[in-house]
């Protein structure tokens, strides 16, 4: 190695180290300080972040700024109170900028102004001491903040006085010649915990990425007249290392003090690189613990399991990643601090292992391990991913379950244990619905066997003289002489007659439920041919009847309506509930009449898809939304086209119609929402200020309000003025859907992350996060009482809430793909979910029971909305002997 060459491993660099490797982020960050930005560094441990202050401060000050460095690792353990920790931070300012008796200024200063909280003490002294006693341009480092995200009190006081340090910037020039750079192992949202509080949502973030090819020649030197091609080597530790510095210079150093180490070659091809994959291996990864000094995989390690609340989720997708070899970026605040653990690190739009030695120290083995320790279910759930996910006797049922359950609760599982512990609910609640289907049917057959047996007893008392016991005994006999007489054509008729019916008593609804219907109505008519007149105790069967009984008492499905020639992507209904608007692929609306099912009339003009439609209140307009970058205002009544509405530069994704039919609201892929007048057609206002386009918008019943959806966010608009009220942030994924509870009072937003979230509208604050879905939420829905929410999941689930408590009331199973919509109906007692299996399903709110499915789609289903008047009705007209003469559905 070159004389008095040395490579560092832990702790910084010096100003002048020969193996120290400028970056891009050397360039950024100087440049960045130099113009006056806020700048931060958010990045894993041991990433050379010191190294950059170190550095970067001295080009500076060698410049005239006035610079310093806090390095809140070492200012107070968890205990300190936060008088004596901001009293610290003027003590520290005062020392190292000179300016004055630090002593002094806290005995006299800082205790004069006792009667006034210390973050304002801290904010008087920066404005009337630190600029008024320093002319130049100042420079504070604030290293390692995440020691100041673990104090015992809140310091989000303290990083919004940073942030107002940068906006006084409009109002007291003297602040243009203070900048901050805040250095740490923190994501921004980490910093003001309090959602009621604007975000830390300033300054420019520095990326410290790790050594590339173009960047190792300072690393070279250091071999220069020991090996004929340093460059040539250091590429080859950059294989092993991915450029993680640390590990980079500790493997440098480990060649340039190993006597046993070939790095002499004649020519390139000749450097001994399986000489340095022995040491790599025996000094690194084998018995890694004992060598891993100073820390760093262990480090790595902790970081990964630091709680176990996120742990799980964490090794979840490491384990994806070794197995797959990367996973796909959505910049969620859990994902950053996945990456801030430094075992991964993001290329693009994917994340994957950030080098070969984490992968051979941290491999699959030690995943599983792990896992081990934190799951409670761990070999059943090992047992059932080995099947294929196929053995269905390894899932949890019982007390096991709701034990894992409780385990789950308020923690960032895997997917795979999401998908494990949503297949154990769901077995079992299909097998305590099997087994209360098989009570219900015995108890009900058994009450319609006690009521025949009443009425025949009753008819044979006139004709007969013998007692009631013999009039039962004689019925039962001729029940089971149907079963075990002779085989006559007669009887094959009764026995394929009696198989009919007690299928459709188990499966009434099997492949439709006017399917179902139909095939009762058809054994119905075989037996009534084959008793002719005989009385009902003379039947030879009873399952027949006793079927049509059942499906005539339950069936609740309209007619299919069939016309679009490719996917459904919305439905609305009018306020009367007589007509049905649907939107599609094919680029049509088409208007129902929905107590005939028939096509009204087909709505063409739209050139693009047919994303979205609305009704208005008095059912005279309709509105559609399509991606071909317009909206479409109809006459309902005649079909025809009013006008239509331009204006978004992209996709229109949603409408929503107030409750006055005056004001049209739309949302774009453009990042936009948009304010029509109805009557006019004229662009009211254009609301501003999302960054991703804009999935969905809702306006509160008195006509005043606007929730739109997009990004991470929800904003609230205050509709006469288009101004932007607040911003609602919180969830840590896009939010897909929002609702406004009918007082006005409460806000429902769904999204990505997989949760729900409730909001109270006038403040602005969070109420509460109802967790329990195993994959993102799309829609939400508020019952008219304000005391329910519905939501529809990617897991095909839809899950009924107490919005009071924030407890789940019961999870409705049935769908078997997405469900990507939910209405409730006015009464509050219905809930219709539509799917991406092409069905509606409606479902009893109060019992959490199914009760029909509505089939007709050819193709995906996205959206459900119910009529003001909540109607469903079935009737059903009998003439003599049980005969069904007529059958209406609306």
């Amino acid at each position: 190695m070159t004389t008095d060459y040395e490579y560092k491993v832990g702790g910084s660099l010096g100003e002048n180290a020969p193996s120290y490797v400028v970056r891009q982020a050397d360039f950024d960050l100087y440049h960045s300080l130099k113009a006056g930005e806020f700048c931060y560094i958010f990045n894993s441990r041991q990433m050379g972040k010191t190294s950059l202050i170190v550095r970067t401060m001295n080009k500076l000050q060698a410049e005239g700024f006035a610079c310093t460095s806090l390095d809140f690792s070492v200012r107070g353990s968890r205990d300190i109170k936060s008088e004596q920790w901001y009293a610290g931070i003027v003590y520290k300012l005062t020392v190292n900028f000179n300016l004055g008796n630090p002593s002094e200024i806290l005995r006299g200063w800082w205790v004069e102004r006792g009667a006034i909280p210390p973050i304002e003490r801290l904010e008087e002294f920066i404005e009337t001491v630190l600029l008024a006693s320093i002319q130049s341009k100042i420079v504070i480092f604030i290293d390692e903040i995440d020691s100041i995200l673990s104090l015992g009190f809140d310091t989000g006081d303290f990083f919004a006085l940073i942030r107002s340090c940068y906006e006084k910037r409009n109002f007291n020039p003297e602040y243009r010649r203070l900048t901050f750079a805040l250095v740490g192992v923190v994501t921004p949202g980490d910093l003001i915990a309090d959602k009621r509080r604007t975000p830390f949502n300033i300054g420019r973030a520095i990326q410290l990425e790790g050594f590339k090819d173009s960047e190792i020649e300072p690393l070279a030197k250091g071999f220069e007249g020991q090996i004929e091609n340093p460059n040539a080597l250091i590429r080859e530790i950059l294989t092993w290392t991915g450029g993680q510095p640390f590990l980079t210079q500790k493997i440098c150093r480990l060649i340039a003090t190993d006597p046993n180490v070939e790095t002499r070659s004649r020519s390139v091809p000749k450097v001994n690189f399986a000489s340095l994959q022995d040491l790599i291996q025996k000094n690194i990864i084998e018995n890694w613990e004992s060598h891993d000094e100073p820390e760093h995989i262990k480090t790595i390690r902790d970081r990964m399991l630091l709680g176990e609340q996120v742990a799980g989720r964490f090794l979840g997708w490491y384990q994806q990643i070794l197995l797959s070899g990367y996973i796909h970026v959505d910049e969620s605040i859990e994902q950053i601090r996945f990456r801030l653990t430094g075992l991964v690190v993001k290329q693009q739009n994917i994340i994957k292992v950030y080098n070969r030695i984490y992968e051979s120290v941290l491999n699959l083995t030690w995943v599983e391990k792990e896992l081990k320790k934190i799951r409670p279910y761990s070999e059943n759930f090992q047992a059932w991913v080995d099947s294929n996910y196929q053995d269905s006797s390894r899932l949890l049922r019982g007390q096991a379950l709701q034990n894992a359950l409780q385990w789950a609760t308020q923690k960032s599982l895997s997917n795979e244990d999401s998908r494990y512990l949503a297949a154990s609910q769901e077995l079992e609640k299909r097998e305590l619905e099997a087994s209360l289907a098989v009570q219900e049917e015995d108890s009900r057959i058994l009450s319609a066997a006690n009521e025949t047996l009443s009425k025949a007893q009753k008819k044979s008392k006139r004709m007969i003289q013998f007692g009631s016991t013999f009039l039962a005994v004689s019925i039962i006999g001729a029940i089971i002489a149907s079963v075990f007489a002779s085989i006559t054509l007669k009887e094959l008729t009764v026995t394929k007659l009696e198989k009919t019916g007690i299928n459709l008593l188990q499966e009434p609804f099997l492949g439709g439920e006017i399917k179902g219907l139909v095939n009762a109505m058809r054994a119905g008519r075989e037996l009534k041919n084959l008793v002719n007149d005989k009385p009902l105790a003379d039947y030879p069967t009873y399952s027949p009847a006793l079927s049509l009984q059942y499906i005539l008492s339950n069936i609740r499905e309209r007619n299919q309506l069939q016309g679009h020639t490719g996917e459904v992507y919305s439905v609305a209904i009018s306020a009367d509930g007589k007509t049905l608007a649907s939107a599609g692929a094919d680029k049509t609306i088409k208007l129902w009449n929905i107590s005939t099912g028939k096509i009204i009339s087909t709505l063409s003009g739209h050139t693009a898809i047919v994303n979205s439609v609305a009704i208005s209140a008095d059912g005279k307009t309709l509105a559609s939304a399509g991606a071909d970058k317009t909206i479409k205002l109809w006459n309902i009544s005649t079909g025809k086209l009013i006008s239509t509405l331009s204006g978004h530069t992209d996709w229109v994704n949603s409408v929503a119609i107030s409750a006055d039919g005056k004001t049209l609201a739309s949302a774009g892929a453009d990042k936009t929402i948009k304010l029509w007048n109805i009557s006019t057609g004229k662009l009211i206002s254009t609301l501003s200020g999302h960054t991703d386009a804009v999935s969905s918008v809702a306006i509160s019943a008195d006509g005043k309000t606007l929730a739109s959806a997009a990004d991470k966010t929800i904003k609230l608009w205050n509709i006469s003025t288009g101004k932007l009220i607040s911003t609602l942030s919180g969830h840590t994924a896009e939010v897909y859907s929002v609702a406004i509870s009918t007082d006005g009072k409460t806000l429902a937003s769904a999204g990505a992350d997989k949760t729900i979230k409730l909001w109270n509208i006038s403040t602005g604050k969070l109420i509460s996060t109802l967790s329990g879905h195993a994959a993102e939420v799309y829609s939400v829905a508020i019952s008219p009482d304000g005391k329910t929410l519905a939501s529809a999941s990617l897991d095909k689930i839809i899950n009924l809430w107490n919005i009071s408590t924030g407890k789940l009331i019961s999870s409705l199973s049935g769908h078997t793909a997405i469900v990507n919509s939910v209405a409730i109906s006015p009464d509050g007692k219905t809930l219709a979910s539509a799917g991406a299996d092409k069905t509606i399903k409606l479902w009893n709110i109060n019992t959490g029971k199914f009760i029909s499915t509505l089939s007709g789609h050819t193709a995906e289903v996205y959206s459900v909305a119910i009529s003001p008047d909540g109607k469903n009705s079935c009737f059903c007209k009998f003439g003599q002997n049980h005969q069904l003469v007529e059958y209406k559905h609306w």
